[in-house]
């Protein structure tokens, strides 16, 4: 895990004091989707006072690139999810609506009109182990 230098840790430190509209991002790059609790998302998650979370739950002022080797990259990651969470929020009122499925109530309604009483595991295996 490579945690920034002390240097940068104080500029992140300051950054903390900047008013709300002003609030630092971190984009975090890796060869491949973190997994939950990855220790670097960690740090800038408690950092960035994010709450914990797994995938696009916890992107909010944190992104993570994966794939994603240089600064250029990681700040166009950057802008595409600031400017995002504003089209969400101006499109939903709700800044983390893009982030889903766009026919995700919809599908949601039609799956329940076709398993309307569908509960547990549809295969019944759960009652076998009683």
């Amino acid at each position: 895990m490579n945690l920034p230098n002390p240097y940068t840790q104080r500029k992140l430190a300051d950054a903390r004091e900047l008013p709300p509209r002003d609030e630092p991002f971190a984009a975090i790059c890796g060869a491949h989707q973190p997994r939950y609790r990855e220790a670097t998302c960690q740090y800038f998650g408690r950092l960035l006072h994010q709450p914990e979370g797994s995938g696009a739950e916890r992107e909010d002022r944190l992104v993570y690139g994966e794939g994603l080797c240089d600064v250029d990259s990681a700040l166009d990651l950057l802008a595409r999810h600031i400017v995002d969470q504003r089209a969400s929020n101006l499109l939903f009122g709700d800044r983390r609506r893009l982030q889903e499925d766009l026919l995700a109530d919809a599908a949601n309604a039609e799956v329940r009109k076709l398993f309307p009483k569908v509960r547990g595991c549809p295969s019944g295996a759960d009652r076998r182990r009683a």
